[in-house]
């Protein structure tokens, strides 16, 4: 705690005008370009052939009640939603079930690849765009080995439990047709009789199943399933089983037997070692009514903080197995980080904490195993006798880094729990191991979570540059994370110092727990903008070791300095219609003597997009967002922030234009830009993709909610920016905060 911070008495404010709805229109085009058409004759040679051996040997590919599935490849340039080959497949008897890895997996029989062959030989103009974009056909089970082979090294050197056994989630294949998931199922029970002596398949209920789970919670009937929790698709998820095998050959039969259709190892989240030492022994005072944090850890076996513990939950890991050392520090550190860590510039937010055990120590392999399922389903519980508790710290991460295309399943387990409880996670990016490229470690790969990696600080205390032990970004398909970053070398108990990611995630979940208190309202996704618009990055931009940098931009993110209005709103959005919140005032303060804009804008969206696990690319719809105003004479939208150039190359868009992602996140700093009206608005619209595995009822009324951050500062730090816009908003704004009133000077 270095100094003191100063006291804000400017509340945040909700925009209480009601949107401007239009109907809108898909600007997707799959028309052919000349690189497509010089391409044609060559990708239709190599499909036919592809199409050939698929159909000679179909004899030898894995089938179920007749049918196959098979993947077709995609070129890079046809990653947008409207390159999706619809037109080659619209009179075979055929289902697109989902995206995979740049293409999409089909369910097919024999008599379908012939005809698609006839058509391929003999195409009609509609398809030769879809015939440009094909690569090739393959089987998906020689494709899932492909990447199992690529894998096995670092399979075979997966911990063993107690009894030899390394442990897999295994998701059945994803056919649509119930015949075939039928034979499946009995399919893969004879296999795994068969592999009996040398596998182990888990039986228990809540992991091969959707059994619904009831509690009661404090005289509150909780009800919760993971499948229930999660959005539909077109079909039903597949069956999940886990599986022990004591040797990786094993999984491959399972592979190549046709199956399963995505595989994922299982391994318990760590922690970072600390040290061990001394205790301090000053209580901190007032803490009675501090908010709680919900530590997901090795629990708290420590004597100075039992004062501070609201709440103990049934324990998930035995003491034995724990790691009762990182459960201290961490717990130390949500309730007083400030204190440990005096020396540097952290916010005096003491907190209460619930205590999780629930992570083992390194190299207390638990058994049975815990499971993605095991762990949510637990936590699910402790949510649900635990309603004021809305932060929850998750500082432990698997020791490897993310898949480049799945949302593991942990990460995935978390969001449905967090996402049906509202309740905001933190968690941790991991450390790094050594080897490179050292993507953030699930479950950090939570989207609907605040990730928070390390960053180092100066010698004045306050942050700096990259941590060096922290892993970096990007999550699974350019996923955007970590989100923040904060000071991960800290004095801890123990008194030694320590670095990693552990250590800043509860920075983080202290200033939200926070947040939370102060608002009137608040919702998770509220808190994870007021957080982010307080990020000290400039320019918005998103830097793949720090995300958007530490929230220490504002000293806190619900109140605003005299120079800076802070607005905020939430939508539940239909797609096919553009929403417009028109006649938001500019302060005076943010024009220049000469009337032109001049000072910093920043605008955040946060979306609960519709997933889908059958294939990758998880977000299945995004929202595109922008400030400005729409001219009077043309009736051209002009934009001063947002996205510019929805044309952009998918792949491009993808990374630097934040496409697909659930966060939108945009600034810039102004000089002197034209305005020509005293009022901006800002636009949005909900866009979806995999269309094909939705009912034509949920693409259509399905609401998706969003909300959003605006934030204005002008170049004066002086300036009366707040003032000026509470008097030009009147009644259209109110207070975010749990004071009552706004007072306008």
């Amino acid at each position: 705690m270095v100094g003191e911070r100063p006291v804000l008495k400017n509340p945040a404010l909700r925009l209480l005008v009601s949107a401007k709805t239009s109907k809108s229109e898909n600007n997707g085009s799959s028309a052919m370009n000349e690189a497509r058409k010089t391409r044609v004759s060559r990708h239709q040679k190599h499909l036919i052939s592809n199409l050939q051996d698929l159909i000679e040997y179909y004899a030898d590919l894995p089938s179920f009640a007749g049918k196959t599935i098979i993947w077709l490849r995609l070129h890079s340039d046809a990653a947008a939603p409207s390159h999706t080959p619809i037109n080659i497949l619209t009179t075979i008897d055929c289902t697109n079930l989902a995206p995979w890895r740049g293409g999409y997996l089909i369910e097919i029989d024999l008599p379908g690849l012939k005809k698609l062959l006839d058509r391929v030989k003999k195409p009609p103009k509609s398809i030769l765009a879809d015939i440009s974009n094909i690569l090739g056909a393959e089987s998906f089970p020689e494709a899932l080995k492909n990447e199992f082979n690529a894998r096995a090294q670092a399979l075979d050197a997966m911990d063993r439990d107690p009894d030899g056994y390394r442990w897999f989630l295994l998701s059945l294949a994803p056919y649509k047709n119930a015949e075939s998931r039928n034979e499946i199922e009995q399919n893969f029970t004879r296999l795994a009789s068969r592999l009996a002596s040398s596998s182990r398949l888990l039986a228990a209920p809540d992991e091969i199943s959707a059994d619904v789970v009831s509690q009661e919670a404090d005289g509150v009937s909780f009800e919760t399933s993971l499948q229930a929790l999660s959005f539909e698709t077109a079909g039903s998820d597949p069956k999940r089983v886990v599986v022990g095998v004591k040797s990786t050959e094993e999984l491959e039969k399972l592979i190549l037997s046709g199956s399963i259709g995505r595989w994922e190892a299982i391994s318990q989240p760590i922690g970072v070692s600390p040290g061990i030492g001394q205790e301090p022994d000053t209580p901190l005072p007032d803490i009675d009514n501090a908010p709680i944090v919900g530590v997901i850890d090795g629990g708290y076996h420590r004597n100075l903080y039992q004062y501070a513990v609201a709440w103990n939950e049934e324990k998930l890991v035995s003491d034995f197995d724990a790691d009762t050392r990182h459960g201290n520090v961490i717990t130390a550190l949500v309730v007083d980080a400030a204190g440990w860590s005096s020396n540097l510039d952290i916010p005096n937010l003491p907190c209460r904490v619930g205590v999780v055990q629930a992570v083992p120590a390194r190299g207390k392999l638990v058994s049975p195993p815990l499971t993605p399922n095991r762990i949510a389903r637990y936590l699910a519980q402790a949510m649900a006798r635990h309603p004021d508790t809305l932060v929850w710290n998750f500082s432990a991460n698997i020791d490897r880094e993310c898949d480049p295309f799945d949302v593991s399943e942990l990460a995935h387990s978390l969001r449905q729990v967090a996402r049906h409880f509202d309740r905001l996670l933190v968690i941790s990016s991991g450390n790094k191991t050594g080897k490179d490229p050292e993507r953030i470690a699930p479950p950090a790969d939570c989207d609907s979570a605040l990730v928070v990696a390390g960053r180092s600080h100066d010698m004045f205390g306050h942050v700096d540059g990259i941590c060096p032990v922290s892993r970096n970004g990007f999550g699974p398909e350019v996923m955007f994370k970590p989100d923040l970053s904060w000071f991960s070398r800290q004095r801890i108990l123990g008194g030694s110092e320590e670095t990693g990611s552990s250590f800043s995630a509860p920075l983080v979940s202290r200033l939200a727990a926070h947040c939370f208190a102060n608002l009137a309202d608040p919702t998770p996704d509220l808190v994870r903008g007021l957080l982010l618009n307080a990020a000290d990055l400039p320019a918005g931009k998103f830097c793949k070791h720090r995300g958007y940098g530490s929230p220490v931009r504002l000293p806190e993110p619900w109140n605003c300095p005299e120079n800076t209005v802070i607005l905020s709103w939430k939508a539940d959005m239909l797609s096919g219609t553009e929403y417009l919140w028109p006649n938001i005032a500019i302060p005076p303060s943010m024009l220049n003597k000469n009337g032109k804009l001049a000072g910093r804008l920043r605008l955040i969206a946060i979306m609960d997009p519709t997933i889908q696990r059958l294939g990758d690319e998880y977000f299945s719809c995004r929202a595109e967002v922008s400030i400005g105003w729409r001219d009077a004479e043309s009736n051209e939208w002009k934009s001063l922030l947002g996205v510019s150039k929805p044309e952009t190359y998918e792949h491009i868009a993808r990374k630097d234009e934040q496409k697909w992602q659930p966060v939108q996140f945009f600034e810039k700093k102004f000089t002197r830009k034209n305005v020509d009206v005293e009022q901006l608005s800002v636009k949005a619209q909900i866009y979806w993709r995999h269309k094909f595995m939705y009912n034509p009822e949920i693409l259509q009324l399905r609401e998706h909610p969003v909300t959003f951050v605006l934030s204005f500062e002008s170049i004066d730090s002086r300036a009366d920016t707040y003032n000026q816009f509470v008097q030009l908003m009147g009644t259209n704004v109110e207070n975010l905060t749990t004071e009552i009133n706004v007072e306008v000077q």
